[in-house]
């Protein structure tokens, strides 16, 4: 058998196949952690077959059946049913047949028969193959990142452009080289193997700095978490300090209004028991008490935080202690709904109120905060969006709700008549 430089080319490119397949199944699927070394031992023995039956037979249809069989098989070392799996495969060879059948028509033949040896030597061709193979499979797994995750943990534009155009910058450095005059083997097949270390090595870079960036996300809504828990210690304890101090003083109350009814002195027990319930009124800070502390405390947080004595609030909250959903999860729903609708009372002047409901039953949460508001509401292409001044920075709560709400197959629903608008969620539960 023949070395040529394509075929060692074909055996370095068949390497970085290996890698743009792994990356694809541990985004997409996951790998169990108690398989993942056998899981190296699969990729290795996809790579020993693969490159074997290239070289033994290069047929295309014999190959296609090979790795589709290949790719079905490392799929058990990974999370899901075996539906899940076996789409996942499919999924990612039809990516990388497809971007293979259009470089080998542009750079060969568009035409292939499927049960005959195919023939293909164009080394240029082969490298910018494996590069747009790796280029599409980036770009979808950004995507699929993006609707999974709560919040826009996307890099800004400008730090994870580089990462995209590394792959295609690569492309051009190759078309160069090859198109040296009289260049040697040895050299064609150093610059390819320095070209897919580089694009292997600044995706481990960007992963490292989007790891570190969603590290510093996440974080941030973990100090913002604890703050409210603090908060809501606080209410609890002054709560209790307030029962405390009106057991010790009820004895003196009922004294003094005892004494006075005992005098006829009947205005002034009236006006007495209404500073009493005024009083009262205004230690009356824990508005949700269901012993489920994430909802608990940002409810309570969020309605402390109203300074205008004027809002009518309500307050209706029928839920267990302990729910199966993320912490984040109810509380970017929570903090995001609940912060729309005290925007919307600062913006009007009279009739101020704010309903909060939120019930479950038979594995389905709903949550319903209505409020009064000044009548405005903005559309765009059909969809409600945000009427604060910079969307840039608040446009995205509403978007972050239904993120969190499909993560549990749910919904947010939006609606409203001239005077109250009104937010809904529901989450399916498992």
């Amino acid at each position: 058998m023949n070395i040529s430089t394509y075929n060692i080319t074909y055996i370095i490119s068949n390497l970085f196949t290996v890698y743009i397949v792994k990356l694809f199944m541990d985004k997409y699927l996951g790998v169990i952690p108690e398989r993942k070394t056998k899981s190296y031992i699969a990729y290795s023995v996809f790579f020993i077959i693969t490159t074997s039956f290239y070289f033994l037979f290069d047929i295309p249809f014999l190959m296609l059946i090979t790795n589709i069989i290949c790719f079905i098989g490392i799929s058990i070392f990974y999370k899901g049913d075996y539906k899940r799996r076996c789409v996942a495969s499919l999924y990612i060879y039809i990516i990388l047949l497809i971007v293979e059948i259009l470089v080998t028509a542009l750079t060969f033949t568009p035409y292939m028969s499927i049960f005959d040896k195919y023939g293909y030597s164009n080394v240029l061709g082969l490298f910018i193959d494996k590069i747009l193979q790796f280029f599409v499979v980036l770009v979808l797994l950004s995507i699929n990142a993006k609707k999974k995750s709560t919040y826009d943990t996307a890099l800004p534009f400008k730090m994870s452009l580089p990462s995209f155009l590394i792959p295609l910058s690569t492309i051009i450095v190759e078309m160069i080289v090859v198109s040296t005059p009289n260049i040697s083997q040895i050299k064609v097949v150093l610059s390819v193997i320095t070209l897919f270390m580089i694009n292997f090595i600044s995706f481990v870079l960007y992963n490292s700095i989007l790891e570190a960036y969603q590290d510093k996300l996440r974080n941030a809504i973990l100090d913002q978490e604890r703050d409210y828990y603090h908060k809501q210690c606080l209410l609890m304890q002054k709560a209790v300090d307030d029962s405390n101090a009106f057991r010790h003083d009820f004895n003196n109350h009922m004294t003094m209004i005892n004494e006075l009814i005992s005098k006829n002195e009947t205005s002034t027990v009236t006006k007495y028991i209404g500073e009493l319930i005024e009083d009262s009124q205004k230690h009356r800070n824990i508005y949700s008490s269901t012993g489920n502390i994430p909802i608990d405390s940002v409810i309570n947080y969020k309605l402390n935080s109203i300074t205008d004595g004027d809002v009518d609030i309500i307050v209706d909250v029928s839920v267990p202690t302990e729910l199966s959903v993320e912490i984040m999860d109810i509380s970017t729903i929570l903090t995001n709904i609940i912060d729309n609708a005290i925007y919307a009372l600062e913006k009007i002047n009279k009739n101020k109120r704010i309903s909060i409901k939120i019930k479950y039953s038979k594995g389905m949460l709903v949550i319903c905060v209505s409020n009064t508001y000044d009548g405005i509401v903005l559309y765009e292409n059909g969809v409600i969006v945000s009427t604060k001044k910079n969307k840039s920075e608040h446009g995205k709560g509403l978007e972050n709700i239904r993120r969190t709400a499909e993560k549990y197959n749910g919904l947010l629903k939006l609606s409203h008549n001239e005077n109250v608008f009104t937010s809904e969620v529901l989450l399916y539960l498992p």
